[in-house]
């Protein structure tokens, strides 16, 4: 099976970040942990060293409301447990719906060579 879907990755990244609002690093975060069930502050920590994101955008996605608290942290015995909320699994699903051709992008504004290129990419996208 041939894959070709990453063609389209900057356009919809662009698509994506102007829809939601979204920094790269926040956008790269919400992709990383999708698919984890939940995470400690310590998970993420180890993950941000490798990945060389901000420590500060825990915080800052927290307070958007893309990660909540599902596990108080409990002294001696567990850490605080997090995950991503429903809004944050949502944006990376729509961005996957968008990548593989199941949904169209809606027509980009932008300045006006630019909304140009990009409704003419999604002409082809949508043809493909």
């Amino acid at each position: 099976m041939q894959y070709d879907f990453m063609k389209f990755w900057r356009p919809v990244r662009i698509w994506i970040l102007r829809e939601y609002k979204l920094k790269n690093s926040e956008l790269d975060m919400l992709l990383f942990l999708y698919s984890e069930n939940w995470f400690t502050r310590g998970d993420f920590d180890l993950i941000g060293d490798v990945m060389s994101w901000d420590r500060k955008i825990f915080d800052d996605i927290m307070n958007k409301g893309y990660i909540i608290k599902v596990k108080e942290h409990v002294p001696y015995r567990s850490k605080a447990r997090y995950a991503l909320s429903q809004h944050a699994k949502g944006i990376v699903a729509h961005m996957y719906r968008k990548l593989t051709g199941e949904e169209s992008l809606k027509r980009f504004s932008g300045g006006e060579f630019t909304t140009k290129r990009y409704n003419l990419l999604q002409e082809r996208m949508a043809n493909t």
